[in-house]
């Protein structure tokens, strides 16, 4: 029996729409198939997948079995920004982080205040620190700010973001 692999991406970040099919040469039919998703899938293409490594355990009607690792990957260039924060300590929402910058570790993310004054800005997202809401060690002002993405591709392409984020308290 020979397991052949094959997956598809999640389309953004976050998003649980991979998949990961394993096909089967080789066995006695039938053959059952075991996926280590949080749903413990049964089919021979898992659905409904996030971006992670997932494994299957295949075993035919003689009791032979394989097993196999495959990763549902991301899509690279695809971005979460969300469009509020409410940093009010309850563990929701309580940091504005923009998904999808992993991926790009000399992205710039900025934010500025209604005056122009930049309230958070990070230089490189290694460290994936995301915006608490504070501002010169105090809470920043309740209201609508303004954000800014650039991120460079690995050919040099340059994507550019901007959007209003509004701060709830």
């Amino acid at each position: 029996m020979i397991l052949n692999m094959l997956s598809s991406p999640v389309t953004c970040w976050n998003e649980q729409d991979g998949t990961a099919t394993a096909s089967v040469v080789g066995g006695y039919q039938p053959v059952e198939f075991l996926w280590s998703d949080e749903m413990a899938q049964t089919t021979a293409t898992a659905a409904g997948l996030y971006e992670d490594t997932y494994s299957v355990v295949v075993t035919d009607s003689l009791g032979c079995t394989l097993t196999d690792v495959i990763s549902v990957d991301p899509t690279i260039g695809c971005f979460f920004i969300a469009e509020a924060i409410t940093p009010n300590g309850d563990g929701y929402n309580d940091e504005w982080i923009v998904g999808g910058l992993e991926y790009f570790p000399t992205a710039t993310v900025k934010v500025y205040n209604r005056w122009g004054q930049a309230v958070y800005s990070e230089k490189s997202t290694s460290s994936l620190q995301g915006w608490d809401g504070i501002y010169k060690t105090k809470t920043a002002e309740v209201g609508v700010y303004v954000y800014y993405v650039t991120v460079t591709f690995a050919d040099g392409e340059e994507r550019f973001e901007k959007g209003n984020l509004t701060l709830i308290r």
